[in-house]
């Protein structure tokens, strides 16, 4: 039996991060098991000249589904705006993504929070899902603001500015803004600069996919979803070679957790009204890659331990001591993630004394073990 021979129907002709990371996931997977790839974004389409695949991973058409059917060639889905709902889906969990926008918004003391999205997109719907959800469940209302999805000409620019800037200028500040998309989080940090409207003092903003050439490359550096695309497409490539071997159909969508929100400057705020909570709250996750006590936490701060302690339950309803293990996890996440190093490197840049108690805090706080969220989130 030679190589199986398996088509990428993903456009790369647009350098668009999610396409890319998706497509590397699959490769890389394809590589490990000998297949020969062909990455050809218009299998299925009368024009195309692809010849017979023993298998494709793509974003499903209707010319793709309707080619698959027909020549019972196994095909798994890696898009959710696509409009076939037979053949399987793998994809990132957007409303367990949304939730933790949420979360992180929510924590920063913020009472007002927004959605930016771009209409007829299932994505954005799914994000709004998770994001309205869980702030509903706080107490909180989320006003929406959809746009169009494209702007690539003028008249569709100018449709994105002025309903943008209006919004904008309706807020109540200081409110949390999630956007469906890091574009669209850049262009709302633009509108407001033009608004007078301050990031992070005024608006929290948080984009989604976390895209470094647009977060981490301009001012302010944008707060985003990391989605951990590549692990969908390796994900997907693990389903088809199932398929190919002729097991069945999973009979419903395989949703993959993000990986968490890579925090930067435009969420980097606290909407707290009082001072000592706030200075409080600024040291602890400041120094969150240290070994941080509540004695460390209080120094510079002009009141007593009793009476900060007791304002923090007021204003948070948490202990000074939950927000510094909240803190030394989110880091230890992020680190767990974004890099390679061993837990006990892992361990120490995350502010634990050592490696038994970070195993044991962090399974306390995020209900799996180091290892298990590494492999969970990271595909490792």
């Amino acid at each position: 039996m030679g190589a199986r021979r398996v088509g990428i129907a993903i456009d790369l002709d647009w350098p668009i991060p999610h396409h890319q990371s998706v497509v590397s996931g699959a490769l890389k997977y394809g590589r490990e098991k000998g297949w020969s790839c062909e990455i050809d974004p218009f299998i299925g389409f009368p024009v195309a000249a692809s010849g017979r695949f023993d298998g494709v991973i793509g974003r499903v058409t209707r010319e793709l589904a309707s080619w698959a059917a027909r020549t019972r060639t196994p095909a798994v889905n890696v898009w959710t705006n696509s409009p076939n709902r037979k053949l399987p889906l793998v994809a990132v969990d957007y409303v367990a993504a949304g939730r933790l926008a949420a979360e992180h918004l929510g924590d920063r003391g913020l009472r007002n929070f927004g959605f930016l999205g771009r209409e007829n997109d299932a994505g954005a719907r799914l994000l709004l899902n998770g994001f309205r959800r869980t702030l509903s469940a706080r107490g909180f209302s989320v006003d929406v603001l959809h746009v169009p999805g494209d702007t690539q000409d003028v008249e569709s620019w100018i449709r994105l500015q002025r309903p943008l800037r209006r919004w904008v200028s309706s807020w109540r500040p200081p409110i949390g803004v999630l956007a469906s998309d890091d574009i669209l989080a850049r262009h709302l940090c633009n509108a407001c600069q033009h608004a007078g409207v301050r990031v992070p003092d005024d608006v929290a903003i948080v984009g989604s996919g976390n895209t470094l050439l647009l977060c981490d490359l301009l001012e302010p550096t944008i707060s985003s979803l990391e989605h951990g695309y590549e692990r969908v497409g390796r994900r997907a490539a693990e389903l088809l070679d199932a398929l190919m071997d002729g097991q069945d159909t999973p009979g419903k969508p395989l949703l993959l957790p993000p990986s968490g929100v890579v925090s930067r400057r435009s969420s980097d705020m606290f909407a707290v009204d009082d001072p000592s909570v706030a200075a409080a709250l600024r040291a602890i996750w400041d120094g969150r890659g240290l070994s941080l006590k509540v004695s460390s936490v209080l120094q510079g701060i002009p009141t007593s331990r009793r009476t900060l302690e007791r304002r923090f339950r007021e204003v948070l309803g948490r202990t000074i001591h939950d927000e510094i293990r909240r803190a030394h996890v989110e880091q230890a996440k992020q680190l767990l993630v974004e890099t390679r190093e061993s837990l006990k490197v892992v361990a120490t840049r995350a502010g634990f004394s050592d490696p038994a108690q970070f195993s044991r805090v962090f399974r306390s706080c995020a209900g799996l073990t180091p290892q298990s969220y590494r492999r969970l989130h990271a595909g490792r």
